[in-house]
């Protein structure tokens, strides 16, 4: 699952609505997931549910930031989105 962030969005502000849309998917997916999962699986799913709210959060915040700060969150999420993609394939791969 890697995530192609700079596919349709031209501007810092159109990503990170982008990327707040896409965690937010993850995170429904993830919650949805997570219901039937064992006891130390669930563990690993709320730790990716938490990683999406964060980004959902910082992603909503840089859509309103001062300008000055949109390419540093920007980077910021990317990394964090990554991060996500990490935990979600490891989830899919158990």
């Amino acid at each position: 699952m890697k995530a192609t962030l700079r596919g349709s969005a031209t501007r810092p502000r159109d990503l990170l609505r982008e990327v707040e849309r896409r965690a937010v998917a993850i995170r429904k997916l993830l919650n949805t997931l997570g219901q039937g999962q064992g006891r130390e699986m669930r563990g690993v799913v709320d730790d990716a549910v938490k990683l999406a709210e964060s980004i959902e959060h910082i992603a909503h915040w840089g859509q309103s930031c001062p300008a000055a700060d949109v390419v540093e969150v920007e980077f910021r999420v990317e990394v964090l989105i990554s991060l996500l993609e990490v935990e979600v394939d490891h989830i899919f791969a158990s």
